[in-house]
Parts: structure tokens; C-alpha cells; sequence
């Protein structure tokens, strides 16, 4: 793989060399490097992300796995690709994340904007559903996206899309309705049926000479899935994976909703979100797990820039609160446990709060430090981080403090 980045960036080097002498073209850098053919119709861009993180947490284990989380330094990130555009109407992306040895396709697709207001993207995407999972993650405002972003929404999968985004239909309407595997990066199992997702935007004030409420966007989201035969666990957790539930094999029809809000006006900036998601159970008919999420998050840049997507400068305070609930439909025992007692535990549904308040320093367009403080209150003592001792599940403390720290380069 890293012949590959090498051969990108000497490809880019010899490129920008050759458009210099020929002056049919030009190259450089504008928040990241870039070559492009002198009409623009061709561009070509290579990128990269790292986010290199601190987590300083209490230790704890996992209920559903032998898994611990302890205090640790991590790269959350580290991705290289390029995208471009080709023929002017043509737009391509390839990204990859880097794991220990290993290399994961995260993006790898083409899209055809000959009709703006139908466009047809093909190959591994982000479904369009959540506007936070949605978002880049070196835009994300908050270092770790929410729960209910993180545990209900679908995000890369293979399948097509017709959509208008970028191109708001008369500066109000945008829409995106896909098919896809419904498996993530996986292929598709011939056993089960295709996932269906759709999201719509609109703009009311877009157009509007009125600044107050210019920036305002509201959007519904719905995905639907009529038959998942591999049996998939669910896994509620929160925003660093401890899971607050035991897993759940589902199987059949999956149904997912939901909206959000978001407004700018200078420094300040607002966003909500509501999820809800219905899933068959495989081992008892006619019974459903749901699960609802919602967040409802607020920025202020102290530094008085106007809060943009692609930030260049700016001290920026920012505060989420958010809830993540789930009920089984029916009591379930924890196998494998008892309580203090040595009594079954049987659980039905089960919930967490968490309060998140952040610091983000914004060095230039290529450069991010953040930090937040999160604050996690879980709605059942028995389900903590610190309830676990061997096989009893004892009531523990129903909170869990935890600070964050990022530095983000992208380049």
C-alpha cells in the first residue's frame, strides 16, 4: 500500500511539473494539493487524514465480550485517496483507512452529474441518511459523532443513487434515494433482500434576504429492509462502545426513520437529530426491538468567525446532550449472569444519557485541536462499566466521566 501513496504523490509532483512547462494547466496547493487541466475539466486531488486521539477513561469491561476499555493514546484515523472531477460532468472518489497491517476501502465511487437535478452515483458510499454520518469526518463538531448516529444509522455500502445534492432543486429542495446491500462494505448475501434508503432536504429561507434565518436546513430520512437472513446482533452502546444491552439477534424486516435540524447565524450554530429503528427478532415471532436516539447540539465561535463547514481560524466552545434507548418487546435474561443474589437478571429495555462539552481550536483549514469532556448516566446500575465481577453483575456507580483530545491533520 505504501507504494501506492508514494506513486500518488510522485504522480502529483511530475504532473504539477509538466502543466507548469506546457501552461495548459496548473497544480499547487489550496487547502490541499491539487492538479487541474486549464478549462477545469479534469481535477485531480490526493488527500489525507490522521486524527491521532487521547482517551483518559476509568477502566471497565464489557458485558456482551471479554473486552476491556482502559485509558489509551490511538490513531482513530489515518486515511489516504484522491477524487476528482473528469470531463467537467464526471466525479470520482477512492479513500482508504489503514488498520495495524491491514487496509480498509472506505469510499470507491463513481458519479455521473449529466443531469444535475438526477445524478447517479455508483459503488461504495455513504447511504443518505443521517446528516452526521453524512459529514466528513474532519468537519465532525464533536470528536466521537453520537450515539444515535454511530448505532442506528447505516453509513458505507455498495449499491446506486440517484440524488441532487450540492444542486438544490430552485435553492430549496435536495434528494438522494438508494438501493444498496444493506451489509456495509460487505458483498451481498443472495439469501436476503436489498436495503433501501432516502433523504430529503429543504431550504426554506435559502433564498431569503433575511440572514437570521438563511442558513436554516430540515431534512427526513427514511430505510427500509424487508428480509435480513444472517441473523446480525444488535449492539447499543455508547459513543466508545461500551455496550448497555445484551446483543440481539434479529432477522426479517428492518425499518429506520428519522429527522434533523440544523441552523447557522454567525458564530453560533444548532443541530438536532431524531432516529428510530424497528428490527424483527429471530428467536421470538411477532416481537421487535426499538431503539431511539436523539441529540440536540450547540457551537459559538468565541473568536467571532461565521460558523462555515470548512473552518480556517477560530476558538469554538461546543455542548451535546444526547439519549440512546432500546426495548426488547419482551424480557430478556442475561445468559451467563445473576446478580449479587444469585437471581437471573432479566432486562426489557434500558437507556443512556450523556452530556458532552468541547473546546475546538481551529490552527488553519489543515490543522484542529479538540477536546471534550463527556459525561455518561446510565438508566439501568446493574449495565455499567464497573458492574462486572466475573460472572455476578453487581449495582455500580450510574455515571462515567471520560476526557477527549484530538489533533487532526488533513492535507
Amino acid at each position: 500500500m505504501k507504494y501506492i501513496f508514494y506513486s500518488i504523490i510522485l504522480f502529483t509532483l511530475f504532473c504539477g511539473t509538466l502543466t507548469a512547462q506546457t501552461d495548459e494547466g496548473s497544480s499547487g496547493f489550496d487547502n490541499g494539493f491539487f492538479i487541474r487541466s486549464a478549462d477545469s475539466s479534469f481535477v485531480f486531488r490526493p488527500f489525507g487524514l490522521i486524527h491521532t486521539d487521547l482517551r483518559i477513561i476509568n477502566n471497565g469491561m464489557q458485558i456482551n465480550s471479554d473486552e476491556t476499555q482502559s485509558s489509551t493514546f490511538l490513531v482513530r484515523r489515518l486515511r489516504f485517496g484522491f477524487e476528482g472531477t473528469l470531463y467537467k460532468k464526471i466525479d470520482y472518489a477512492l479513500e482508504t483507512n489503514i488498520i495495524s497491517h491491514s487496509v480498509e476501502l472506505i469510499f470507491a465511487w463513481i458519479n455521473f452529474g449529466y443531469l444535475p437535478t438526477a445524478q447517479i452515483r455508483i459503488g461504495q458510499f455513504k447511504e443518505p441518511f443521517s446528516y452526521e454520518v453524512l459529514l466528513p469526518e474532519k468537519y465532525l463538531d464533536f470528536i466521537e459523532r453520537s450515539m444515535n448516529a454511530t448505532v442506528l444509522s447505516p453509513a458505507e455500502d455498495i449499491g446506486i443513487m440517484v440524488h441532487n445534492f450540492g444542486k438544490p432543486l430552485g435553492d430549496f429542495f435536495e434528494y438522494g434515494i438508494g438501493m444498496f446491500n444493506g451489509l456495509g462494505t460487505d458483498v451481498k448475501n443472495t439469501e436476503k433482500t436489498f436495503q433501501y434508503a432516502g433523504r430529503i432536504n429543504m431550504y426554506p429561507f435559502l433564498s431569503s434576504e433575511n440572514s437570521l434565518f438563511k442558513n436554516i436546513r430540515i431534512a427526513g430520512y427514511a430505510l427500509y429492509e424487508g428480509n435480513r437472513t444472517e441473523g446480525i446482533y444488535t449492539r447499543q452502546r455508547t459513543t466508545l462502545g461500551f455496550e448497555f444491552f445484551p446483543r440481539v439477534i434479529t432477522n426479517g424486516k428492518r425499518i429506520s426513520f428519522g429527522t434533523d435540524i440544523q441552523w447557522l447565524y454567525g458564530p453560533f450554530s444548532l443541530k438536532a437529530e431524531y432516529i428510530k429503528t424497528l428490527e424483527d427478532r429471530t428467536e421470538i415471532l411477532d416481537k421487535e426491538i426499538e431503539t431511539e436516539g436523539w441529540h440536540l447540539d450547540l457551537t459559538y465561535l468565541l473568536s467571532g468567525e461565521a460558523k462555515t463547514l470548512r473552518m480556517k481560524s477560530g476558538f469554538e466552545i461546543a455542548a451535546r446532550i444526547e439519549q440512546l434507548s432500546t426495548n426488547a418487546d419482551s424480557p430478556i435474561t442475561l445468559i451467563g449472569y445473576t446478580n449479587a443474589m444469585g437471581n437471573p437478571i432479566i432486562i426489557q429495555e434500558n437507556d443512556v444519557t450523556t452530556f458532552t462539552v468541547g473546546l475546538n481550536y481551529y490552527l488553519n483549514y489543515n490543522i484542529k485541536f479538540q477536546t471534550n469532556y463527556q459525561l455518561d448516566l446510565f438508566g439501568n446500575r446493574l449495565l455499567t462499566p464497573s458492574s462486572r465481577n466475573g460472572n455476578i453483575l453487581m449495582t455500580a456507580d450510574d455515571t462515567r466521566g471520560k476526557l477527549l483530545a484530538r489533533v487532526q491533520l488533513f492535507f
